[in-house]
């Protein structure tokens, strides 16, 4: 498994984050519960009726980055340390999918699949400010999109 740097991170202040930490935490246990119950459109489903928050998003492109990366970071600690994942990516892809759309930041959920040799591989990415959040573009290209959902329109399909 390779593991990328996030471009640009805020910075991670421990007693301050803790609250965070532990919603990343429930958040990323009720979704591994969800992918054993339920397949990933019924997941999904949901989430288009949720309400986004009354507030107005954050204008700044650069602090929107900031927080979601930040989130990525400590959902890929947290899975590789506390869960000892090492397949982190559909569950913290969900988290942070769910999280762009209640915020009302324009993301995008990508799944795809690719052969390698006799065995079916799948990945879960985010794709923000069309670019693949974290994710080496080279090693995505050998997927084929199987979901592309977008936090604003709600829309899903193939690319």
């Amino acid at each position: 498994m390779v593991m990328y740097q996030p471009i640009r991170q805020e910075r991670i202040r421990l007693p301050y984050d803790i609250p965070l930490l532990f919603t990343l935490f429930i958040s990323l246990c009720r979704y591994k519960v969800l992918l054993r119950l339920r397949t990933v459109e019924e997941i999904l489903a949901p989430l288009g009726a949720q309400r986004c928050s009354k507030k107005q998003p954050d204008a700044n492109p650069v602090r929107q980055r900031e927080r979601l990366n930040k989130r990525w970071y400590l959902c890929h600690i947290l899975q590789l340390l506390v869960f000892r994942d090492t397949n982190p990516c559909l569950s913290r892809s969900l988290l942070l999918f769910n999280w762009c759309r209640k915020n009302r930041i324009k993301a995008s959920l990508v799944i795809g699949v690719k052969k390698n040799r006799d065995q079916l591989e799948g990945h879960g990415w985010i794709v923000y400010e069309n670019k693949p959040l974290n994710e080496d573009e080279v090693f995505l290209r050998g997927f084929s999109v199987m979901v592309n959902k977008n936090t604003l329109s709600g829309s899903t399909g193939d690319q």
